[in-house]
């Protein structure tokens, strides 16, 4: 599916939270246009027990179930934005679920003339970290980056933790495998910020495109 760029253009991304309901939301990035995929997993176990969160900047948190969720959080978007993702599991099964999450498929789609300014190296996580909060098995989990040598482009140092320095294969794993246990209430933050240092024009040209969200684990 497609979705035109009106005059703030979005990118579009896809929730489909372990139902047959699939609904969409915002990326933050300026964009003509962008695929819709989804969230996905196949911990049949976990259904109706993972809800999704975005919050912008010192905003509302909201929960994200409908296109209104959505557009309630995102909107135009600024060097120095930042948005606050939350993905919470009540495991209120009867065993303890392994489990890993992963963001799939990233590209970088440049408009002629402007492949130079990838999306990106603009956008990266702050400092690297995925927090998981939980009362009993608190943890901060690092990333680690392809590359740690100092980059500079377009008289711009670019965040060890972008996101162009994160990926494999296009993929980004979030964290390695987490037990959640019996009646545990968990939650996965990342902070993605857009580089307030990002002052060329041209990155505005192009976009990026994600398939979604994939958590798997048994």
């Amino acid at each position: 599916m497609k979705v035109k760029q009106a005059s703030q253009a979005l990118v579009f991304l896809g929730v489909a939270l372990f139902t047959l309901l699939a609904t969409a939301f915002a990326w933050l990035t300026i964009s003509k246009q962008s695929d819709i995929s989804g969230i996905d997993s196949n911990i049949t176990s976990l259904e109706g027990l993972v809800s999704f969160y975005v919050k912008k900047n010192n905003g509302q948190e909201i929960e994200i179930k409908t296109i209104t969720d959505i557009n309630t959080v995102f909107g135009e978007t600024f060097p120095g934005d930042e948005y606050h993702f939350s993905i919470k599991i009540n495991n209120t099964s009867k065993k303890e679920i392994d489990i890993m999450v992963s963001l799939r498929s990233f590209q970088a789609i440049f408009e002629e003339g402007f492949e130079q300014y990838s999306l990106l190296d603009v956008l990266y996580i702050e400092n690297g970290t995925v927090e998981r909060v939980s009362t009993n098995h608190p943890a901060n989990l690092v990333l680690t980056p392809n590359d740690s040598t100092l980059v500079i482009k377009h008289n711009q140092e670019l965040d060890v933790y972008r996101l162009s320095n994160l990926l494999t294969d296009g993929n980004l794993s979030l964290f390695p495998i987490q037990k959640i246990y019996i009646d545990e209430l968990v939650s996965f933050n990342f902070t993605l910020i857009y580089d307030i240092d990002t002052e060329h024009v041209n990155y505005q040209k192009n976009s990026i495109s994600f398939d979604g969200i994939y958590l798997y684990g048994q």
